[in-house]
């Protein structure tokens, strides 16, 4: 019975609060001034809502706080004129476009509008990726790249797994970027670009056929 009892708290426990070994997705954050504008932090891909925020505010400087945690795109928007302290942010789950928009229409909606400019925008690593829409080919090259590189990505299947995403962090920490296990378009091209060395048939680019032979010379007759 007591062995029944555990089982069924820690199916419980799963269930509510998710799998502890489940990875979280990144998490941005915006934090602005008091005086609404002139200055503003800015941070993405952090593991956790409270190292983004804390980030954001650091940014920042004294006299901030954070407005807005977010888990894909967002976008801050300010007016520029005089006196001025209409502002705006958004958060979007399309896109950056959609959070740019939308953070204009928030700042116009609180002034004139006429100064009102986007100061920041971006999304947090899945996002970034996602945009990219790359296919199952795209992704294989990717995992070839990764194994070229010295980074095990556990197979080269095409499928994003644990393993891929591990080795995917670990790469971007050799390179002194930001370790979110997700890329962005440059990175992208780096690794397709080694995975490509090592497909069949991808050692660089074809030679061209060699030219043909001289066309034999005709005996003279007497």
């Amino acid at each position: 019975m007591t062995i029944l009892k555990s089982l069924v708290v820690t199916v419980l426990a799963v269930v509510v609060f998710g799998s502890p070994t489940a990875a979280q997705s990144p998490v941005g954050a915006l934090a602005i001034d008091e005086r609404q504008g002139d200055q503003w932090g800015w941070a993405v891909d952090h593991e956790t809502a409270s190292a983004a925020q804390g980030m954001a505010l650091q940014e920042c400087g004294p006299g901030c706080s954070v407005v807005l945690t977010f888990g894909r795109c967002a976008a801050y928007a300010a007016d520029q004129d005089a006196d001025s302290t209409a502002v705006g942010w958004a958060e979007s789950y399309d896109s950056a476009t959609g959070a740019r928009q939308a953070a204009l229409a928030e700042c116009r909606s609180r002034g004139s509008g006429a100064g009102c400019i986007v100061r920041v925008w971006g999304c947090n690593g899945p996002v970034v990726e996602e945009d990219l829409d790359l296919n199952r080919a795209a992704r294989r090259q990717i995992q070839l790249g990764l194994r070229s590189a010295g980074f095990d990505p556990g197979g080269a299947d095409g499928l994003f797994g644990p393993r891929t995403r591990a080795a995917i962090r670990t790469w971007q920490s050799s390179r002194g970027t930001r370790s979110t296990g997700y890329l962005d378009g440059p990175q992208v091209e780096a690794l397709r670009g080694r995975g490509a060395r090592q497909s069949p048939g991808g050692g660089g680019a074809a030679r061209a056929p060699p030219p043909p032979p001289p066309p034999k010379k005709k005996k003279k007759t007497r």
